[in-house]
């Protein structure tokens, strides 16, 4: 390393980086490498030489002194010397030994290099399946302190003595690449952004003040005791539909939170109950995207979501491209948009598949305000109830969405509220008003609906009658709208070059539950 490129800096980073491997390039940031491994029994300085053995005392402490100036990232190695099988480090990675908010990013890499010899240290690349694994991960404090500039990626959670098994508390979170699970003594929700909102209103006495950019990516979660992952906001101490500050706290709450990618499964198993997704009060600007949801567990919906407060405030949630499956017993709803904390104002539901869903109906909308919840373009099938369902407060725009084999075949909405219903294709009969619409929906306009294949066979009847929505323009695999004459009902689009689709819905993820 140039003696130059560092002659800038304090004379005691300039110290560390010459021991730790700074990486170059980054004028503002560099990025100082450091090494992790539970079964290393010398000396710990954190170099590949000399990793460290746990997060001690002194390993906070040259993780924080790197962090004011520059990233870090702490390579755990992924897998033992001798066997490719989790590194397992035995212990709660306390994140609040870190800075609150340093200059630098602080990453735990649990998945990219392990550490091939116990006795002489030699780090390679790792390419496999094994992980680095911890009891749990936890920024939560009772000092309400925000740790900021997290990224967990690659890291195998498995809690299983009864706590959560991940706690977000801070602005700039990533989690990626990892496997997060309860084992049967774990406890409380799996992933849980703690709450804005106190105790008294059903928050929590460690709560965390409004936290923003926080991404849950590419993950594998599942078998929870609670919820898998709890998206905590405002809170009341009743129902409280304006969210007021007569009985609600927590206000404002997160913004910026994107659910993007990951395989959520089990929601709920290793306890009587535990939705998949549960978004609290006062929260705004949410993306939940391309998740494949299902549920071998007890009475869980996939997503629910409160409102916000009755200020004209738009959440702007966006539910998108999901594959929502296989739900054995929902409380209401596979996805409930609901206003018992707040009324919901801003939401949009868009190019999901639902299939198969026991015990509820599979989109339920309550009260809402006036910009209400849109339902476009989702196809639904095999619910055992209605297709779409929303209170007689409701604001509601329903359009483009394939209704087929709901409710035993019958009436596929029931739809209160004032209500915009534009052509939408069903099977059975409708349930009320709907202009351009199209009856007689069957099986026949889809690939193969008993095996979850819901693309478009040529000369499907849902093509080209949907009508065009300008805030969005692409389909549940990500082709754009329109590829004919006009755009198609339901999640996919036909792709007219190819006479049929691009892809197909990702198969059910089966998970071994330990």
């Amino acid at each position: 390393m140039g003696f130059h490129k560092l002659f800038n800096k304090p004379f005691a980073v300039f110290l560390f980086c010459m021991v730790l491997e700074c990486t170059e390039g980054l004028p503002a940031h560099a990025v100082v490498n450091l090494y992790l491994d539970p079964d290393w029994t010398g000396t710990q300085s954190g170099t590949q030489a000399q990793p460290f053995a746990s997060f001690s005392t002194g390993a906070w402490g040259i993780i924080n002194t790197a962090l004011a100036t520059d990233n870090v990232t702490v390579y755990l190695s992924a897998r033992e010397a001798g066997s490719d099988t989790d590194d397992v480090l035995n212990a709660t990675i306390d994140i609040t030994k870190k800075t609150p908010n340093p200059s630098g990013v602080l990453t735990i890499n649990g998945n990219s290099f392990y550490n091939r010899s116990d006795s002489a240290p030699t780090w390679v690349a790792y390419s496999g399946q094994s992980k680095a694994r911890v009891n749990s991960i936890d920024a939560q404090n009772g000092a309400h302190i925000k740790y900021n500039k997290v990224t967990i990626d690659g890291v195998h959670i498995l809690q299983n003595s009864g706590a959560k098994g991940l706690s977000i508390c801070g602005d700039n979170w990533t989690i990626q690449n990892s496997n997060i699970e309860h084992g049967p003594n774990g406890d409380s929700p799996l992933v849980l952004i703690v709450p804005t909102a106190d105790s008294a209103h059903e928050g929590s006495s460690e709560y965390c003040p409004a936290s923003a950019n926080i991404t849950i990516q590419n993950n594998t979660i599942h078998d929870s005791v609670g919820e898998l992952i709890y998206v905590g906001g405002a809170g009341c101490t009743t129902t409280n539909p304006a969210l007021s500050s007569a009985s609600c706290n927590g206000i404002p709450s997160h913004s910026n939170i994107s659910i993007i990618g990951n395989t959520l499964a089990n929601c709920g198993s290793r306890a009587p109950q535990g939705d998949c997704i549960d978004m609290k009060g006062g929260l705004t600007n949410v993306t939940i995207r391309g998740n494949n949801i299902s549920n071998a567990g007890a009475v869980a919906r996939a997503i629910v979501g409160q409102g916000t407060q009755t200020n004209g405030t738009n959440q702007n949630i966006i539910i998108e491209r999901n594959y929502i499956h296989d739900l054995p017993d929902v409380d209401d709803a596979a996805i409930a948009i609901v206003n018992s904390w707040g009324t919901p104002n801003g939401v949009t539901i868009r190019n999901n598949i639902i299939d198969t869903v026991k015990g509820g109906v599979a989109i339920r909308v309550y009260a809402t305000q006036s910009a209400g919840v849109k339902v476009f373009n989702n196809t639904i099938y095999n619910a055992s109830g209605y297709c779409i369902d929303s209170d007689s407060g409701s604001t509601l725009e329903v359009r483009n969405n394939a209704c087929l084999s709901n409710n035993g075949g019958g009436t596929q909405t029931s739809l209160s509220g004032s209500i915009t219903s534009t052509n939408n294709a069903y099977s059975g009969s409708w349930g009320g008003s709907c202009t351009s619409c199209v009856p007689g929906l069957s099986a026949i306009a889809f690939k193969n609906s008993g095996q979850g294949d819901f693309s478009l066979v040529s000369g499907s009847m849902l093509n080209d009658v949907a009508t065009p929505i300008s805030s969005f323009s692409n389909d549940y695999i990500g082709i754009s709208r329109p590829q004919g004459a006009g755009w198609d009902i339901g999640a996919y689009e036909l792709n007219q070059n190819s006479g049929g689709n691009l892809g197909t819905p990702p198969a059910p993820t089966n998970l071994t539950v330990q």
